[in-house]
C-alpha cells in the first residue's frame, strides 16, 4: 500500500477509480473524463493537494481537494472521497487524511469544508473522528418546470457577467462551495446566466450549466418576489433542456422560503446533505 498525491496519475486513471468508487453509492453516478476535467477546473482541484492510495500499483482510493479563499482566508474543499468496493474497511480515508491535513496546515490552509449525504453514516463518523462538525443541513432538488400560466411583464435576457455585489442582496442564504461565483467563473464557458429586468434594472437572475440544466445560483430582489419572476427564470432553463429534469443542489434547509418556492414549481427533494467544517 502506498499513499501519494495524484499529480502523476492520468485523468483516465482518476476517472476510472472515481467511477468504481461511486458505482454503488447511495445515489450512483459516473463521470466522463471531460466531466472530471470540468470539475477540476470549476472546483479549483489541485492534484498535488489531492491524495490517493495504490495497492500493487493500482489506484484504489482518492481524495480530491479544491482550494479557494473565503473571508480573506484560504480554505480546502473535499471535492470527492472514494474507495473501490473490494478495498473498503481498511481505513483508507483516514490514512489519506493523515497526509492531507498536515500538508494543508503547512501551507497555511486551516479551514476545511465538505458535504456528505445524511444517510452516509459511516462517512459522517469518519469525518467526525477527524474533527469535522456539522454546520448545516442542505437539500437537493430535481424536476420538470411547466410554463407559467400567464405572460410575464418583465424582460428576460442573457447576462454576460456580473459581480457578486450586484446580486448578493437577492440571496436568502450563502451558496455552498460548488455554487459560488468563483467556482462558476473559473469555468464560465460551461455556464449561462439569465436575468429578469424591470425598467432596465436587474431584479432577478439564474445561472445554470447549459448542457445539463444544473442550476448553480438564482435570486430575486425581495421587492419583486411573488410576481412570477422565479418560475419564469426556471422555465427559461427548462426550455434549454426540454426533455430532461433540471436540478440544483445544496439549498440551506433553514431557507424555508426558497424550499417552498421550489416545491411549488414542481421540483422534488431528492437527497439531503450535511455541510461539515473543520478548523485546525
Amino acid at each position: 500500500m502506498t499513499v501519494h498525491t495524484l499529480e502523476t496519475f492520468s485523468i483516465e486513471d482518476i476517472t476510472n477509480v472515481f467511477n468504481q468508487a461511486f458505482a454503488d453509492y447511495i445515489l450512483p453516478f459516473q463521470l466522463t473524463q471531460m466531466n472530471l476535467l470540468d470539475k477540476i477546473k470549476s472546483e479549483n482541484i489541485f492534484l498535488d493537494y489531492s491524495f490517493g492510495i495504490s495497492v500493487e500499483g493500482k489506484l484504489v482510493a482518492f481524495i480530491l481537494t479544491g482550494i479557494d479563499s473565503k473571508d480573506n482566508a484560504m480554505l480546502s474543499y473535499n471535492a470527492g472521497t472514494g474507495v473501490i468496493p473490494e478495498f473498503r474497511g481498511n481505513h483508507f480515508p483516514q490514512k489519506m487524511y493523515d497526509y492531507l491535513l498536515p500538508l494543508l496546515k503547512k501551507n497555511n490552509i486551516h479551514h476545511h469544508q465538505l458535504e456528505v449525504i445524511t444517510q452516509n453514516t459511516k462517512a459522517i463518523q469518519i469525518y467526525q473522528k477527524l474533527g469535522y462538525q456539522i454546520s448545516k443541513q442542505v437539500s437537493c432538488f430535481k424536476g420538470i418546470v411547466s410554463a407559467p400560466n400567464s405572460p410575464s411583464p418583465f424582460i428576460y435576457r442573457r447576462i454576460d457577467a456580473f459581480d457578486e455585489s450586484d446580486v448578493q442582496s437577492f440571496w436568502n442564504h450563502q451558496p455552498t462551495y460548488q455554487n459560488t461565483l468563483s467556482s462558476i467563473n473559473r469555468n464560465s464557458e460551461l455556464h449561462e446566466s439569465m436575468g429578469a429586468f424591470f425598467k432596465g434594472n436587474c431584479v432577478g437572475y439564474i445561472i445554470f450549466v447549459t448542457t445539463t440544466g444544473r442550476i448553480k445560483q438564482f435570486g430575486v430582489n425581495p421587492d419583486f418576489r411573488q410576481k412570477g419572476i422565479g418560475k419564469q427564470l426556471f422555465y427559461e432553463v427548462q426550455k434549454t433542456n426540454p426533455n430532461s429534469e433540471i436540478s440544483l443542489i445544496n439549498i440551506d434547509n433553514n431557507d424555508t422560503e426558497t424550499i417552498a418556492f421550489l416545491q411549488k414549481i414542481n421540483l422534488n427533494r431528492t437527497v439531503e446533505q450535511f455541510e461539515m467544517i473543520l478548523n485546525q
